[in-house]
């Protein structure tokens, strides 16, 4: 089984603000004497036993949300879908406690401490912290409230047993859907920043470096001295080994349709104008991807168990939410939204 891998500090705050079971540390509260009754407290948008979600956790979540979904705004059934989620990381959290899981000081620390080995200095770490709005303090709060709900999930999941057979099936699955597709290919990009005379100029460029390599010059030289694509421009504007799903939708097409060793005809997608050709295509085998794939089953298998797990606890919990909408303060019903998110490490 694998165990936790090493994570940079961007991974570590999304699990503090949400993206792995949209759940964070409690934010600061009003002190006792000044609390609001938290049925009607407008610091609070939901309510698990003595536990509560405040309106600044529920914020972050959905500003994580919205850069995961790149939307400038999400819906109410989003935001209930959301909420749903929290409360579900809630209850495992919950149930983690009861079960005396438990969490060291040591572990909390070796988690920051691989955190800040991938930041540039102390300063860029303190920088990073105070653009998320956060204290070393919080993220160590949230880091050992995540760490003990993992300890709870792998406990619980470390039973789950994928078999050849199944690892086999569901490869043969994802082969037959193109999943398994991959392909080389290199482009040459201009970017265009949204004017219009902008584009035209970018359009110029990227038609002047066909004709260059038309005529016989290097496709890799051109794009090394064209490219705007940092990622790729030094290395001839390749991309090996990709899989459907990597690249920009108007990109991947070409990559899995256009004729191996053409040079495209310049085409336009939202990051600015291209050309491209495919160098190779092919199909990744069931030992190229056994690893993974075992992994993602597991996480699969381990979700409903764990979703089995939350629905019966709810049973016997208090459970509310409050969302304030256009209208007030209004109690939500709590409904079933999906499954359990399983942080990776678990698998």
């Amino acid at each position: 089984m694998k165990r936790t891998r090493t994570m940079c500090l961007a991974l570590l705050l999304a699990m503090a603000v949400g993206a792995w079971g949209q759940d964070s540390a409690p934010s600061e509260a009003p002190a006792p004497d000044e609390a609001p009754a938290l049925e009607s407290g407008p610091w609070i948008v939901a309510r698990v036993d003595n536990e509560v979600i405040t309106r600044d956790e529920f914020n972050n979540a959905v500003k994580a949300l919205r850069a995961r979904l790149r939307k400038p705004e999400i819906t109410l059934e989003e935001q209930i879908t959301l909420i749903n989620r929290m409360i579900e990381s809630r209850v495992v959290y919950l149930l983690a406690k009861e079960a005396k899981t438990e969490v060291t000081d040591e572990e909390v620390q070796e988690a920051i401490d691989q955190a800040k080995k991938q930041m540039a200095s102390e300063e860029a770490y303190q920088n990073f912290l105070r653009a998320q709005g956060m204290t070393e303090e919080g993220l160590r709060e949230s880091l050992r409230r995540q760490l003990l709900t993992r300890k709870f999930i792998q406990a619980k999941t470390s039973e789950i047993v994928v078999t050849d057979e199944r690892m086999a099936q569901e490869y043969e699955r994802l082969k037959e859907d193109g999943r398994m597709d991959i392909a080389d290919f290199a482009h040459i990009l201009v970017l265009v920043r949204g004017h219009e005379q902008e584009a035209a100029a970018a359009k110029k460029k990227i038609e002047a470096a066909r004709e260059r390599i038309i005529a016989g010059a290097d496709f890799g030289e051109v794009a090394g001295e064209v490219s705007e694509d940092t990622k790729s421009a030094s290395r001839g504007g390749a991309y090996l080994r990709v899989t459907r799903g990597m690249m920009e939708p108007g990109i991947e097409k070409r990559i899995f349709e256009d004729p191996i060793g053409e040079i495209s005809e310049p085409f336009r997608t939202r990051l600015g104008w291209h050309i491209m050709t495919v160098t190779g295509r092919g199909v990744l085998t069931l030992d190229e991807v056994s690893d993974t794939l075992r992994a993602t089953l597991r996480a699969g298998e381990g979700m409903k168990v764990m979703k089995d797990v939350v629905e019966q606890a709810k049973k016997g919990m208090n459970i509310q939410i409050m969302l304030t909408t256009g209208g007030g303060s209004q109690e939500q019903d709590v409904t079933p939204t999906g499954d359990v998110p399983l942080p990776s490490e678990a698998t």
